[in-house]
């Protein structure tokens, strides 16, 4: 008999999706648990906002549903959360003149397949841009989408991960997206009403002690094992004290942590559709700066617009919410070629890189340190569990989908170990 009481079997830190998911698989299995969430909710970096005066749900967090991901199609089917295809429909506005029917993929595509055959050693994806011997079109296409989607810095990110991004990304047909049009916060919502263990809210984990088949949360709860959730930012700034400091920390120290602006602009009427060149886009791309790019909500049609700055581009972005809205309101004046601050109803926005529970918006891989991400994923003498999108290893990393495999990979990984099945 061992000699050690503790007062549950796992404690889970973090109740975004992959904290919710690796804590079903645990309850399943009959375990005891304890869930701990800072944030005064659940969904770690999905945030919805119901605005009653809105149309539709705000997203200032997670948004789409990247490609057929058989965990999110899954828990959509099982919780009656409708899914509505996304309408891509592109159109640009650069030098002040409209193209419609583009295809920005073609632009970009060539130079992102040379990665995927590439072999050879890691290096960031701009020395590999630089030698390469595509044109500088498809050079700055393929840049611009690669900092644009992982909210990455072309000279930190690493090849070798975009390799691996891109195949899995085909491997579930990404090129078909979804959005959860009454709210993705149904997601995480789903998972956390399939729990009979209460999350507990407001309740910020700082100090965790560990050592084999024990830990001790703030000197208070003990556990013989725990999944930490936490975002790589949050590791970083060293938010939760580790006694110990176990080697998945000091792995996160090598994951970058990517930014990203959103504004979510609500107007009185789609200012957007009464133009034709935009009239029925679903993204509009420009040469613009600090916002490239911007989406709205086809194919249901509402008077919101979201505006997207990430990667680099952040830099350039002022202080304040009210600053930063005030840079999109006047990128979408310069884009549709006249103002709209007097037609605006509200803005929403949501700056994860200042939430103290978050530090990022999601992570990327650094050139040279792929590995990171197996590193953090490793458990720490069978006690210390990791999970979250950082450390998704198998290319779904800073998707919803990814962070719930994670999950329920770390979960697994706990059930396989004998000091939980005695």
């Amino acid at each position: 008999m061992r000699s050690f009481k503790p007062d549950v079997d796992v404690a889970i830190v973090g109740a975004g999706v992959a904290g919710l998911a690796a804590a079903l698989e645990l309850e399943k299995a009959g375990l005891r648990l304890a869930i701990f969430e800072a944030r005064d909710r659940i969904g770690g970096r999905i945030l919805t906002y119901h605005d009653p005066l809105s149309p539709l749900p705000i997203e200032l967090g997670a948004e789409f549903v990247h490609g057929r991901a058989p965990e999110l199609l899954d828990i959509a089917k099982r919780g009656l959360i409708p899914l509505c295809d996304v309408s891509w429909n592109p159109v640009e506005r650069r030098a002040g003149e409209w193209r419609k029917d583009i295809d920005l993929e073609s632009e970009s595509e060539s130079l992102i397949e040379e990665a995927v055959r590439y072999r050879g050693p890691d290096m960031a994806w701009a020395e590999f841009a630089a030698q390469s011997k595509a044109s500088a079109s498809q050079k700055k296409s393929a840049t611009r989408f690669i900092e644009g989607f992982n909210a990455a810095r072309a000279d930190r990110i690493s090849l070798l991960s975009i390799q691996q991004d891109t195949m899995a990304a085909k491997a579930i047909d990404d090129e078909h997206q979804f959005r959860v049009p009454f709210g993705y916060d149904r997601i995480p919502g789903f998972l956390a009403n399939q729990l009979k263990t209460t999350v507990r809210l407001s309740t910020p984990v700082r100090h965790i002690a560990w050592a084999e088949e024990r830990v001790e949360i703030d000197g208070e709860l003990t556990a013989r094992a725990a999944v930490v959730t936490l975002p790589v930012g949050v590791l970083q700034a060293g938010s939760v004290v580790f006694e110990p400091v176990p080697a998945p920390v000091k792995a996160a120290l090598d994951i970058e942590c990517g930014q990203v602006f959103r504004v979510v602009l609500r107007f009185e009427e789609a200012l957007w559709e009464k133009i034709p060149e935009s009239a029925d886009a679903g993204f509009l791309f420009t040469d613009l700066e600090p916002f490239p790019t911007w989406w709205t909500t086809l194919p249901i049609r509402a008077p919101i617009i979201t505006a997207w700055c990430a990667g680099p581009h952040v830099d350039s972005l002022p202080g304040s919410p009210e600053q930063i809205a005030g840079e999109a309101m006047k990128g979408l004046g310069q884009l549709l070629g006249e103002k709209v601050e007097a037609h605006i109803r509200a803005w929403y926005l949501h700056n994860w890189r200042d939430d103290p529970w978050s530090r990022c918006a999601y992570s990327y891989a650094r050139a040279g340190r792929r590995a990171a991400r197996e590193e953090l994923a490793t458990p720490a003498g069978g006690t210390l569990f990791f999970a979250g999108e950082a450390a998704e290893t198998e290319g779904h990393s800073g998707t919803v989908h990814g962070a719930i495999r994670s999950g329920r990979c770390a979960a697994g990984k706990i059930l396989g170990e004998k000091l939980l099945n005695d």
